[in-house]
């Protein structure tokens, strides 16, 4: 059985007003020691000992002050430990829900033929949100919201459907600057670049092989040095089509202050309808999410990255599940960078940092 506070209030209320009405009637009792019922039979029948005072009935009398003393002490306490348990309580059922122990948990959606992915000119749908666990409750008041992705949020695998511009990644035969080595290429290859981090300040170049075949490889220089022929052996197809493959890169290249976050997780690929028009795809398959209070309400909040997926978190916006319904529904529950959102009545603005 759980006791909720007001039932453990009741019982310790209980408990001390038993034991003190036990000392009450205890005080009251008549006193049988056999010594004192000597003494009175010894006390003569003297009209000046009628009029002294009785010691047996004085001691008793001070058993009786002294008891309702104690009885009131009992009171006293039990009425001061009665805020102690319930302030004790209802942190503890508050600290239980934050650490979601009493929500159920949700299974992601299962990926019936490769990595979950929705491009900007799909249609829309809701999307299953799992549940999320924090250290460290954040309540905020309405008005601006800032939030530190290293320390607010936690990094999880893709649970919401990525939503990327479609052939965001040209290629060229063209080799773009900054390559100085290269492998030995079966054919002449197509290069292509990403540019990562803020305003895209980190650029690595790519450059596939292979262009006659089914199933081009792809050349990656992962370490930015200019060489792409120490990088390991060529990215193989992983997918379906044409050529699609999972690539993680080291967050400390792309943004050195994030290199607490470990790698940069994403989906690159191209198909029968890209290839000719010399274009390839990629979306993040990295997201954050964390819970906040809201008011008087707590919150699931994710980030995912909307059009070029720059591995960048700051500029995409917050999915803030908003009806509470354990989905996040992509076009409903996004709330921009900057701008307001009204949840019961009260404003407010949402910002992302990198510190």
């Amino acid at each position: 059985m759980a006791y909720t506070t007001t039932n453990f209030e009741t019982m310790l209320l209980i408990l001390f007003a038993i034991v003190a009405v036990i000392i009450l009637i205890r005080s009251f009792r008549p006193d049988t020691d056999p010594r004192n019922s000597r003494e009175v039979a010894q006390r003569g029948t003297s009209r000046w000992q009628s009029h002294t005072p009785d010691p047996v009935k004085r001691s008793g009398r001070r058993k009786k002050s002294r008891a309702m003393r104690i009885a009131i002490v009992f009171i006293v306490i039990a009425i001061f430990s009665l805020q102690a348990v319930k302030e004790y309580f209802e942190q503890a059922q508050k600290v239980q829900q934050v650490n979601g122990q009493t929500g159920e948990k949700i299974k992601p959606p299962v990926e019936e033929s490769g990595p979950l992915h929705k491009s900007v000119d799909s249609g829309r749908k809701a999307i299953p949100a799992p549940t999320t666990q924090m250290e460290s409750p954040l309540e905020f008041k309405p008005g601006l919201v800032n939030l530190s992705l290293t320390r607010v949020f936690h990094p999880v695998r893709q649970k919401i459907a990525a939503i990327s511009t479609p052939g965001s990644d040209r290629l060229s035969e063209d080799r773009p600057r900054g390559i100085e080595k290269e492998p030995n290429y079966l054919t002449r290859p197509l290069y292509g670049q990403f540019a990562f981090g803020p305003g895209g300040q980190s650029v690595f170049n790519f450059a596939f092989d292979k262009v006659n075949e089914e199933h081009p490889v792809l050349y990656l220089d992962r370490n930015r040095n200019g060489d792409l022929s120490d990088d390991g052996p060529p990215l193989e197809n992983q997918g379906n089509g044409r050529f699609a493959t999972a690539i993680s890169i080291p967050y400390a290249l792309i943004n050195p202050d994030l290199h607490e976050l470990g790698d940069y997780s994403f989906w690159f690929f191209t198909n029968r309808g890209l290839w000719p028009k010399k274009r390839a795809s990629h979306y993040s398959r990295l997201q954050f999410t964390t819970e906040l209070k809201l008011g008087e309400k707590w919150f699931h909040v994710w980030l995912a990255e909307r059009g070029y997926n720059d591995a960048d978190f700051t500029n995409d916006g917050v999915y803030i599940d908003l009806n509470q319904d354990d989905k996040i529904d992509s076009a409903s529950e996004h709330v921009p960078i900057g701008e307001p959102v009204y949840i019961d009545g009260n404003k407010y603005i949402f910002i992302i940092n990198n510190q």
